[in-house]
């Protein structure tokens, strides 16, 4: 009977798993496009500090990113709120003159 209780016990846990692993959606990321848009490895590239909008930063950023989040969030030269950086959609959060500015439709101004 044991015997017959820990075969039923591992079936019903193999069950339980192949349903947890078929019915969980895929792990997405919120933000698409090239990581290296964004993050590089502990401040370098080839051995070298990141340069960026032609500033050099010898110092590391937060979660790897090459800038802080105004770096790439803002727009001092214009009012779009949405910039292509390669294949990437940038959002601009923080425009002057407005502060803090969160697109609403996507535009691109």
């Amino acid at each position: 009977m044991k015997n017959r209780d820990r075969k039923i016990s591992v079936i019903f846990a193999a069950i339980a798993t192949l349903t947890a692993v078929l019915l969980a959606g895929p792990a997405w990321s919120a933000v698409t496009g090239d990581c290296v848009n964004c993050h590089t490895m502990h401040n370098s590239q080839d051995g070298s500090a990141i340069e960026f909008n032609n500033q050099l930063n010898e110092e590391p950023n937060a979660r790897l990113l090459k800038t802080d989040c105004v770096g790439c969030h803002s727009n001092p030269a214009g009012s779009e709120t949405i910039l292509m950086l390669g294949d990437s959609r940038i959002p601009i959060v923080y425009n002057p003159g407005g502060g803090v500015v969160y697109p609403s439709d996507g535009s691109t101004s």
